[in-house]
């Protein structure tokens, strides 16, 4: 069965921060946390909350078996929380800074798997995580929680996380899925992988960063090498944020029936 390739990427975020933890990524591929823009941060009673709170929100659909770290992270702005939690637990985080912008985390003191830990981070922001990495069904390789404005919340400085234009979003998904599907050592289906790139103006990826290694260090490399200079035949809409986020999950994921097969180009 050939799949669809829109299935096989979980995210793809305009314009996000990808606040990182884990050790492998040179210095250029590290997005910056941008700077307040004028807003003291507002409590939202985010620090006072959280001890109560933190064994409930802990519990929630977490393997006994996922690995846990010691935390000790006062309440702050939120970035900078983040940015903490990041170098702890080794794994990313994705936003928009405008959704962290004048948020301050609530405290986090003792053990916790690093989903748990970032939940209780949030409590009383608004905000949201996803673990969109499937990695609980998938165990290896990269790990990736999403922030996004909790349901029925409204914040004019917090938007959800932005997508491309349907048109655009899925001409760069179909150009990265073929790149990918045409050379074996980067087939998808068997590897997650977090990347962030541009597309200039002819419509060409450029800029391609792999955001913390597959396992492999050959994939890694040809991953790249294939996805520099794809052409996905239209420029960029006006306005449109970058770098681009991408998150690639294995096949088992998310469907036993997702493949290339059909997909590759032979010659």
């Amino acid at each position: 069965m050939t799949s669809n390739p829109a299935s096989l990427w979980v995210l793809m975020l305009a314009g996000c921060t990808v606040c990182l933890g884990f050790s492998g990524v040179t210095p250029s591929a590290l997005a910056q946390l941008a700077p307040s823009r004028g807003k003291a941060p507002t409590e939202a009673a985010g620090a006072a909350v959280s001890r109560a709170n933190a064994p409930a929100v802990a519990a929630r659909g977490i393997p006994d078996d996922e690995p846990r770290f010691e935390f000790d992270i006062p309440a702050q702005p939120l970035a900078a929380a983040i940015d903490r939690f990041a170098a702890i637990s080794r794994q990313p985080v994705v936003f928009l800074d405008e959704l962290v912008d004048g948020r301050l985390s609530a405290a986090i003191h003792g053990q916790y798997d690093a989903l748990s830990a970032l939940r209780i981070m949030l409590v009383g922001t608004g905000l949201a995580v996803d673990d969109v990495s499937g990695r609980q069904s998938s165990p290896g390789g990269v790990r990736a929680f999403v922030l996004s404005r909790v349901a029925g919340t409204t914040d004019d400085a917090a938007p959800l996380a932005s997508a491309p234009s349907p048109l655009f979003d899925g001409l760069v998904q179909s150009g990265v899925w073929s790149a990918l599907c045409n050379n074996p050592s980067t087939e998808p289906g068997g590897y997650r992988a977090l990347l962030q790139f541009q597309v200039d103006g002819g419509g060409r990826i450029r800029y391609v960063r792999l955001l913390g290694s597959t396992g492999d260090r050959y994939r890694d490399a040809a991953i790249v090498a294939t996805l520099t200079a794809i052409d996905v035949g239209q420029a960029p809409p006006p306005g449109l944020a970058q770098p681009l986020t991408l998150m690639i999950v294995p096949r088992d994921a998310l469907s036993q029936w997702l493949t290339c097969q059909g997909g590759r180009r032979h010659g």
